[in-house]
């Protein structure tokens, strides 16, 4: 079974710019779910697309108004999450 994961990624915007993989994290296989700069890879809950409301500010996917819930286009099986903060 496949879980979709669901979650909102608050970066700090001064950590935006150390959103990106080293050549280690790479080769392990790693993946960025949030590129710092679009909302790519991202869509509404149950929706082809993103809802309006999300954005991009700073470095941070932001829910300016209205929105509703977001998940990743990928649906993902046995994963990892990590977060620096």
């Amino acid at each position: 079974m496949s879980l979709t994961l669901m979650a909102i990624l608050a970066v700090m915007p001064s950590m935006a710019q150390d959103n990106t993989l080293t050549e280690e994290e790479k080769k392990a296989g790693w993946k960025l779910l949030f590129d710092g700069k679009t909302t790519e890879g991202w869509k509404g809950y149950k929706k082809d697309k993103m809802p309006d409301g999300w954005e991009v500010l700073d470095g941070v996917l932001t829910r300016s108004k209205g929105g509703g819930d977001i998940c990743t286009v990928e649906e993902l099986g046995r994963f990892e999450l990590r977060i620096d903060g």
